[in-house]
């Protein structure tokens, strides 16, 4: 046989030969993939190339949980980013009709799930729920309102400034 695991996914490695190229500087996947597939695709690339260091870094996130099972196609329970993202929007603009809001001070969907997302250590499951969605939304806010007051303060410093030197001139 030779070296490597040749038979289990190896799809993956070629296609990451045929895309890629020979060497890889960061390589993602779910927690469980690190073994064995992360392990057989490391041996397959390796004796392909007959040389390790195949790829120089691994990233493996944890999974999204919706009511408390695994995100899976297989069970049925997943959303594409883009069905999240229009939800998100329909959400969005429903409350603000609620309550009268512009559509322009609320967050974008998009930002939303960034926050979201960022809230949650990447190695660690997520559990989605609209509650999570909420937290992110009020991360939202505060970020907002940080930079509103920063940004007001600065325009403070900046009209003391003109309006200190005009002032103090020799005549």
């Amino acid at each position: 046989w030779g070296p490597g695991r040749p038979g289990w996914h190896i799809e993956c490695s070629a296609m990451t030969h045929e895309i890629f190229g020979s060497k890889l500087a960061l390589h993602t996947g779910g927690v469980d993939l690190r073994f064995p597939h992360h392990c057989n695709e490391i041996a397959q690339c390796e004796a392909h190339n007959g040389e390790e260091g195949w790829c120089k870094s691994f990233l493996h996130t944890g999974h999204l949980h919706i009511a408390g099972l695994k995100m899976s196609k297989s069970l049925k329970n997943f959303v594409t980013v883009r069905e999240f993202l229009q939800e998100l929007a329909q959400e969005q603009a429903q409350a603000q009709s609620q309550l009268g809001q512009h559509l322009n001070e609320a967050a974008s969907p998009s930002d939303v799930f960034r926050l979201f997302c960022l809230l949650h250590r990447y190695s660690a499951n997520i559990h989605y729920s609209p509650d999570r969605i909420t937290d992110a939304r009020a991360v939202h806010r505060q970020f907002q309102g940080f930079l509103s007051s920063a940004a007001a303060h600065l325009n403070h410093l900046e009209r003391s400034e003109k309006g200190g030197s005009s002032g103090s001139g020799s005549g």
